[in-house]
């Protein structure tokens, strides 16, 4: 894949990222999801690679932490955008007032909304893993993390555009 100079340059800071292997969370923004798959293909010929598909209930650190064992180089994670349009059963939330009195709350959040709850609280998790991981966002995605998820955005390690 021939990538105009400015990508090739994103894309080599992103390697040389990578094969520092230690924790670290690095995002990249595309959004044209051919051009982030011939990107993914093209690293993970050259090193130990895994992808995670993120899916609608996912805990993505307990998906990263499952990967552990096997040692990889890096972790790309790929479809929050399509956490965006995912349909959430009505979810309901026990509000207490007292010990006899309660009531049922409809929980209307967002598949994004609560991915990106989760991504705020565990962003330290990302650090306790030995080699680094690749979130794989859109423009629109970066926006919403960076006012929904402002520590773990500022946990980065870089941003690379393609």
């Amino acid at each position: 894949m021939q990538l105009n100079n400015n990508y090739e340059e994103e894309y080599n800071n992103l390697i040389v990222s990578a094969e520092i292997k230690c924790s670290q969370l690095l995002l990249a923004v595309c959004n044209n999801l051919e051009k982030r798959q011939e990107i993914i293909n093209r690293y993970s010929g050259d090193l130990k690679h895994f992808l995670i598909e993120i899916q609608p209930d996912d805990n993505w650190a307990a998906c990263v932490n499952n990967l552990t064992n096997q040692n990889p180089d890096i972790i790309s994670i790929i479809g929050i955008e399509k956490l965006q349009t995912a349909e959430r059963p009505g979810n309901k939330t026990k509000v207490i007032l007292s010990e006899e009195i309660f009531y049922w709350q409809e929980d209307s959040r967002s598949e994004l909304d609560v991915f990106l709850g989760y991504l705020q609280w565990q962003r330290e998790k990302a650090m306790r893993f030995n080699f680094p991981i690749v979130s794989w966002l859109t423009d629109d995605l970066e926006r919403k993390i960076i006012t929904k998820a402002p520590d773990f955005y500022s946990w980065r390690r870089g941003v690379f555009r393609f």
